[in-house]
């Protein structure tokens, strides 16, 4: 067969030779081939765009630096929540993400009160599982760590909440404390509280725009670890709380995973980011005194007392690979590691040695400001003796690290220099008493529809008897009514005894706006054996919607158990032995500037 020599279509070639207008007629392949490209390079130039980098190799420095074998380093994550609170994986699970992840422990941290006993520890698929708990307090959330079964549930105001881990033997460490949402936020810097997470994943995405998130999701499935460092900012009010409360004493800093594993939708959840995505974008550094042993409770115990001690620092992972970190101080022949302290009468000199990519610096910081910078392998600050008391602690960065301003790559906790600022005791002016509330019949019982209270006065003592019953708002009380509210500078004093241990609160009740009736509180202690307590009625806080600090109304005090600490059908007596109300005042006040409403 031929071929048109006219143009059109030969019957060999299948395909027009000469078009008809004269010119070359466009291939339907070749528009495809075409459209498909220029797809392919708008897809690829916006994933380069979106893709974050994936973790920067250790340079060929990567081995350099201080002379001196590090202690034993094991990596972990704390903060996680598993399915016994809100999280998507069993124990097992998790455990097992975070083998593949190459972490050696892990503290798993679900939401409670205290009272469920924690799990002994132990190795799951070669991971040490310590079982903390997550306490959700009025002024935001504490997590306890090493915390032994409580005898009553832990909650209420936070002040009672670091008074119970403390006095219980736990180690206690403040959980996202600058959260961009306002409960989660922890609100009083105060507290002795043992520890701080000055980084908090769950906190990182709240305040980023929706293109910035949209960008992670997008990037997440091809390098997820780097995806979620993506959206890290520096977290600067975090650090300066931490920085501040170094100041006055040690307190640990490290970065919490605060690991869910869903994303709720409806009654659903799907499991993103995952456990392993998590452990793989950081992780906590903990220099042990020595390996360990293999033995579970053993290991916990040692990795709990370096914690505590302050013997770690946190690395982002998915920024850039980590050869080495050592952060330590020489003086007069001495060594000092991280979280310990030196007198500084002598001259210090603080040594940090890194390991990893190019384009990293380290930052040496003295109570948040930073005093020496290197872009070497190593830095070394010489502090002279006798210079004031000041917590130092370094940072490494990595150039292009994200955020505005960028998320530190590495971040240690700190050498303390010079003499601690030892508790001192409070010099207190005199107490006078101004009214001994003891007048016969001046305590009543209040109590919920479905508790039982009762009140009774023995000589100058209270005794409270309740069984409180299942509802929510459940209480009993013992009240004492009030002609005139307390004036500035009273506390009410009394020694406290319960039939068990117990949590209650000392609370004064206003008449408010619109017939509402305003409280405030503060909690405290009672054990088995008599104690003194002294609870100053300016320092109670707001219940409710109440004004912050209590107003000239105030009609009533009361001594409270209730559901802030005490479980469902609970029942005791709770002594108050000679409650009287005092004023510390070098200067006699004048009697009855609060008076007992008498009862008849």
């Amino acid at each position: 067969m031929g071929t048109d020599r006219q143009g059109g279509w030969s019957p060999l070639r299948r395909r027009p030779l000469i078009p008809s207008a004269g010119r070359l007629a466009p291939r339907p392949a070749r528009r495809v081939r075409r459209l498909a490209l220029a797809a392919a390079l708008l897809v690829g130039a916006a994933l380069w765009r979106i893709v974050p980098p994936g973790a920067a190799p250790a340079g060929p420095d990567a081995h350099e630096g201080l002379p001196g074998s590090a202690p034993a380093v094991v990596r972990g994550s704390l903060h996680i929540h598993s399915v016994q609170s809100d999280g998507s994986g069993t124990v097992a699970e998790i455990a097992a993400a975070a083998s593949r992840a190459g972490l050696d422990f892990l503290v798993l941290t679900d939401h409670g009160d205290g009272t469920r006993a924690p799990a002994v520890p132990a190795y799951r698929s070669g991971v040490l599982c310590l079982d903390g708990v997550e306490i959700s307090t009025d002024g935001g959330h504490y997590l306890a760590l090493g915390l032994p079964r409580a005898p009553y549930p832990l909650g209420g105001d936070a002040a009672g909440v670091v008074e119970d881990v403390a006095r219980l033997g736990g180690l206690g460490i403040v959980a996202h404390p600058a959260s961009p949402k306002p409960e989660l936020a922890w609100r009083d810097w105060s507290l002795p509280v043992d520890g701080v997470e000055w980084l908090n994943a769950d906190s990182q995405w709240r305040d980023e725009s929706l293109t910035s998130l949209a960008a992670a999701v997008l990037g997440y499935g091809f390098r997820p670890p780097e995806s979620l460092a993506a959206v890290f900012d520096r977290p600067a009010a975090a650090l300066s709380h931490w920085d501040l409360q170094t100041a006055r004493r040690r307190v640990v800093g490290l970065a919490g995973s605060d690991a869910h594993a869903r994303v709720p939708i409806g009654s659903f959840g799907i499991p993103f980011p995952t456990y392993e995505t998590l452990f793989r974008a950081f992780s906590v550094h903990v220099e042990l005194r020595r390996a360990w042993s293999g033995d579970p409770r053993a290991d916990a115990e040692a990795l709990l007392d370096a914690v505590r001690a302050g013997r770690l620092y946190t690395v982002i992972d998915a920024l850039g690979e980590l050869a080495h970190f050592r952060y330590r101080a020489r003086s007069g022949g001495a060594v000092i590691e991280m979280g310990e302290r030196v007198d500084g009468t002598e001259p210090v000199a603080l040594e940090v040695s890194v390991g990893g990519p190019p384009g990293r610096e380290i930052v040496l910081f003295r109570q948040g400001r930073a005093v020496a910078r290197s872009r070497a392998s190593a830095l070394r600050f010489e502090v002279p003796g006798g210079a004031a008391p000041a917590a130092y602690r370094a940072e490494v960065g990595l150039d292009g690290a994200p955020g505005t301003p960028p998320v530190p790559w590495i971040v240690s906790n700190p050498i303390y220099v010079g003499a601690g600022q030892d508790p001192v005791a409070e010099s207190r002016p005199a107490a006078v008493e101004i009214d001994a509330l003891t007048v016969p019949g001046g305590w009543r019982a209040e109590r919920s529809d479905d508790s039982e209270a009762g009140v009774e006065q023995v000589g100058d003592d209270v005794r409270l008897r309740f069984r409180l019953g299942a509802g929510p708002d459940r209480f009993a009380s013992a009240a004492y009514g009030l002609e005139a509210g307390p004036p500035p500078g009273v506390s009410l004093r009394f020694e406290a005894a319960a039939s068990r241990p117990l949590r209650a609160s000392v609370q004064l009740r206003s008449a408010g706006e619109a017939g509402r009736r305003w409280r405030w509180r503060r909690s405290f202690h009672a054990g088995v054996t008599p104690a003194p307590v002294r609870v100053d009625l300016g320092d109670l806080v707001p219940v409710g919607p109440a004004p912050p600090r209590p107003t000239a109304g105030v009609d009533s005090l009361l001594v409270v158990v209730d559901s802030a600490n005490t479980a469902a059908g609970t029942a005791g007596v709770l002594t108050l032995g000679a409650p009287r109300l005092v004023r510390e005042s070098s200067r006699r006040p004048r009697r009855r500037q609060v008076r007992a409403v008498k009862r008849r």
